[in-house]
């Protein structure tokens, strides 16, 4: 095992990223596994097929039931939903629906979730965070996607719509960073050449740090997360007892786990 691989899995130990399991309990009730997550850098208008089919198949292939949610786009309400949904349509999935809204009572509405409830996976668009978080931060949209991914569901998304999964985003305003909606935790999320991702990491030492290029994604099921696409992915330590700062890349077919 690598030295960076190593070290890596011993802080997603400590932060909660990762889970060493004991022995098994023949009498204990089997739990249910989160479900993968799909962090994909770039735009969501420049998918590659390899990564979106990847999507896909984790979904649930023809029985997925895909939400996606472009409310970090400045324009979503304008834009034509066919234009959102026919790149997943074209898969024939078993349903695919936009689920946005601007206004946090709505967000709140049992009925405006639902989709989320009966869903197999859910793909954040690109675009600007705090639109996320202002319509759905503390909400029962909030609530529901991690439900979602505890029982099972899919959750990923490109560029903004990746970032807003890890525990902080980076801010231009002091103190830097702000937390995010916490699906993957001990975690910070980024684009490679994002400024302040490395300084994020060193003002969060207890995080690891993941700059992934456009067209590049990291697929993390368990324990196991694997590189895919084009591109690279810098992977950020902070500095520790028995180790300075480092970045590390990683490229397609990379394994960044205890493998």
């Amino acid at each position: 095992m690598s030295a960076v691989r190593a070290s890596l899995i011993l802080l997603l130990i400590a932060s909660g990223g990762l889970k060493v399991s004991g022995a098994p309990n023949p009498s204990a009730r089997k739990v249910v596994e989160p479900g993968p997550i799909v962090l994909i850098g770039g735009r969501h208008q420049d998918l590659p097929n390899e990564l979106r089919d990847r999507f896909f198949e984790l979904a649930g292939g023809d029985k997925a039931k895909i939400v996606v949610i472009p409310t970090a786009v400045a324009d979503a309400e304008l834009k034509n939903p066919d234009k959102v949904l026919s790149p997943w349509r074209e898969l024939e999935p078993l349903s695919v629906k936009v689920l946005h809204t601007r206004d946090r009572t709505t967000a709140d509405d049992p009925e405006f979730v639902k989709p989320l409830t009966e869903a197999t996976a859910v793909f954040l668009t690109n675009g600007h965070p705090d639109r996320i978080f202002d319509a759905y931060r503390g909400t029962l949209v909030e609530k529901e996607l991690k439900r979602l991914h505890a029982r099972g569901g899919l959750v990923g998304g490109t560029g903004t719509g990746m970032a807003v999964l890890g525990d902080f985003v980076i801010w231009h305003k002091e103190p830097g960073f702000e937390p995010a909606l916490g699906l993957l935790t001990g975690f910070l999320l980024g684009d490679p050449d994002k400024e302040g991702l490395a300084a994020t990491v060193a003002a969060q030492p207890a995080h690891v740090g993941l700059g992934i290029e456009p067209g590049t994604a990291v697929v993390i099921r368990g324990k196991e997360m694997r590189v895919l696409g084009n591109g690279t992915v810098n992977v950020y330590l902070a500095k520790g007892a028995n180790q300075e700062a480092r970045t590390d890349a990683f490229k397609s077919g990379d394994r960044l786990d205890r493998g």
